[in-house]
């Protein structure tokens, strides 16, 4: 009897639904922590992560190899160049194992594909595109400003700062945390569609009984939730 092959690249997929599960209830600890901001930046991971899962549930089963096995070569590439450059700048220890090893990975990624008939690895398109090819362009603006939170520019505490009034010249206080329901009610709406779609995706690709509808009812669910949060006063700062 010949030997059964485990998918490889269904592995990667549940890791990639996995990571997109373990975002998600991290942005929802940090948010209930009043720390909207810091959840935002999971939020761009998250977003990522669930497009490459709707992008997958679209494909066939060889352009699920071909873009997965791709994906996985990359990213060992990508480690191998960070190691190299390590070693380049003397900032750590040579490890030629892991080069060596890295190269093993990505030989053994090529050669699964070729099994399964693949010609060529396939990289996934970027999140522009594929947020328009799957109809989410309203989330694009916030992928886009999540940058700024990621990198720290002044959009990263804008929320955070409080005027208090102090004669002519009022005080300018800055919390650790954000109160403003507006901007969690934001970001939980962000976090919860990625989550949804990115359940959906995986429900598809891995034939889950799954209601398509009660999704939609649950996304319906979270803007009116996000809707009513908006209009709730600003919490005083404890």
């Amino acid at each position: 009897m010949a030997p059964v092959e485990r998918p490889r690249h269904e592995g990667e997929i549940l890791a990639m639904y996995g990571r997109a599960s373990s975002l998600f209830d991290a942005m929802s600890i940090l948010i209930r922590r009043d720390h909207p901001e810091e959840a935002f930046m999971l939020g761009r991971a998250l977003f990522s992560e669930s497009l490459r899962l709707e992008e997958l549930a679209q494909a066939s089963t060889k352009g699920r190899v071909a873009l997965v096995m791709g994906w996985v070569d990359d990213s060992w590439g990508r480690i191998e160049t960070v190691q190299r450059g390590i070693e380049k700048r003397k900032t750590g220890d040579p490890h030629p194992k892991l080069i060596e090893r890295i190269a093993e990975v990505r030989k053994q990624a090529r050669a699964y594909v070729k099994r399964h008939g693949v010609d060529r690895l396939r990289k996934f398109p970027t999140e522009d595109a594929m947020a328009t090819k799957q109809g989410r362009q309203d989330q694009l603006g916030d992928y886009a400003f999540s940058h700024e939170f990621v990198h720290g520019g002044f959009a990263a505490h804008l929320h955070r700062y409080q005027q208090i009034p102090d004669g002519d010249v009022p005080l300018l206080a800055l919390s650790i945390t954000t109160k403003d329901p507006r901007v969690s009610a934001g970001v939980a709406a962000f976090a919860a569609k990625s989550a949804a779609l990115a359940h959906q995706s995986a429900a598809a690709i891995f034939d889950w009984p799954e209601d398509a509808s009660e999704i939609q009812r649950l996304l319906g669910e979270v803007e009116r939730l996000a809707e009513e949060a908006s209009k709730r006063p600003e919490r005083a700062s404890g």
